[in-house]
């Protein structure tokens, strides 16, 4: 009964979890966002406000990246540029824009409240400017490659 107990628990747990590897909806911090900049380049962005996805954002952004290139036809990526931002944000739900935008780390998600402005948390973001190519050439990643791999 306790083991029938415990795996549904944890059953209804991973139900209500939401996967980071989404795109972006509205204004919510959370999930990726392509934007196509020429013909054989993009900007890959990933962001999350959640502290513990930190790590994972350039992983996931790089995993898009090939999964975009692959859909379009090119078997190669070379990444041209990456940055990391980390800037505060207004909460979730709230439309505001962003109160400062800066690069820096933090070890946790931090939230004040300030009075007449709301609630603000700190939103983690991974920028990838990427080429795609059709051959190879130095420094270029094999998308077949990238995908096999297990989503990070």
């Amino acid at each position: 009964m306790t083991r029938t107990l415990c795996a549904l628990l944890t059953a209804m747990l991973l139900c209500g979890c939401q996967s980071i590897y989404r795109p972006q909806s509205g204004n919510e911090p959370f999930g990726y966002q392509d934007t196509r900049l020429s013909d054989t380049e993009y900007r890959i962005s990933f962001e999350s406000w959640r502290s513990g996805d930190r790590t994972r954002l350039r992983p996931l952004a790089e995993y898009r990246a090939a999964e975009l290139g692959a859909s379009l036809g090119y078997g190669w990526m070379q990444i041209v540029e990456a940055d990391y931002v980390m800037r505060e944000d207004a909460a979730l739900g709230n439309d505001a824009a962003p109160i400062t935008r800066g690069a820096g780390t933090s070890s946790g998600v931090v939230a004040e409240v300030t009075p007449g402005m709301g609630m603000r948390q700190m939103v983690y973001e991974v920028s990838l400017r990427v080429r795609y190519l059709h051959e190879q050439q130095d420094d270029a990643i094999n998308l077949v490659t990238m995908l096999a791999r297990p989503l990070p």
